[in-house]
């Protein structure tokens, strides 16, 4: 049981920080456009945080899926990886 706790600890410390990074990759493409920086290097910039972001989706999903859908049926299985599908 310690060692599943220790990984959602280790997990949810990576899923902060991935956060924290896409919040102040943000915080620069705000600045970059009030200087009136490239469209170019804006566009980058946003390309960039949407990967980081999509990171942590994944990562959450996998979570999810590992924590709450371990045990269930394959219908249950399919409804939730149809919804994720949706989503993604």
């Amino acid at each position: 049981m310690t060692n599943k706790k220790n990984k959602k600890t280790q997990d949810n410390k990576e899923l902060i920080t991935r956060l924290k990074r896409a919040e102040g990759q943000m915080k620069a493409i705000r600045k970059m456009y009030e200087e009136d920086r490239s469209c170019l290097e804006i566009t980058q910039q946003i390309a960039a945080v949407r990967a980081s972001l999509n990171k942590v989706a994944v990562k959450l999903l996998g979570q999810e899926l590992q924590t709450c859908y371990k045990d269930a049926d394959s219908d249950r299985l399919k409804k939730v990886l149809d919804n994720i599908a949706k989503i993604s």
